[in-house]
């Protein structure tokens, strides 16, 4: 049996009251071309990142722990394209205790130029950050819209959102 001290899983509380107190993030994105509505990743992060203040939990920059590229074959009348697999690791920090959780998720992302591990990254820390504090967008993939069990969180205005 391991010693434990009066620290140990204060990180886990706050986890769990920021997942209790995140609001439901509405689909403010659109994919006109597969006609599709989605969150957008800095509308998730714009939910959380109070919260995360608020309990003393810190977002660490993810780390790379491994990445590969596949060249698709052209497809007719278009351009190949590269498909990017990125692993990463995430952490989670709580600053009074200096307590880590870590997980890894991986991404992957279909691009004709150099963009592709850049939209891994999106993708991963946006669905990292939805599955971690049970985030909803208010419908489900395979129906339409239904009325939402919490409310939807305020967007906050362009001028008051971090440039990116």
């Amino acid at each position: 049996m391991s010693e434990t001290n009066n620290q140990t899983g204060k990180l886990y509380a706050k986890l769990a009251a920021v997942t209790a107190a995140v609001k439901r993030i509405p689909k403010n994105g659109r994919n006109a071309f597969h006609n599709y509505s989605y969150a957008l990743e800095s509308d998730i992060t714009d939910g959380l990142r109070d919260l995360l203040h608020e309990h003393g939990v810190a977002f660490l920059p993810p780390a790379v722990v491994s990445w590969e590229r596949d060249i698709l074959p052209a497809a007719e009348g278009k351009r190949a394209n590269s498909l990017t697999r990125v692993q990463y690791q995430f952490t989670l920090a709580d600053c009074e205790t200096g307590e880590l959780l870590t997980s890894c998720w991986g991404a992957e992302a279909e691009d004709n130029g150099d963009k592709g591990f850049n939209k891994a990254a999106t993708a991963a820390v946006k669905y990292w950050l939805m599955k971690t504090f049970l985030i909803a967008t208010g419908e489900e993939p395979d129906e339409g819209p239904r009325e939402a069990q919490r409310p939807a969180a305020t967007p906050r205005p362009a001028s008051a959102r971090p440039p990116t």
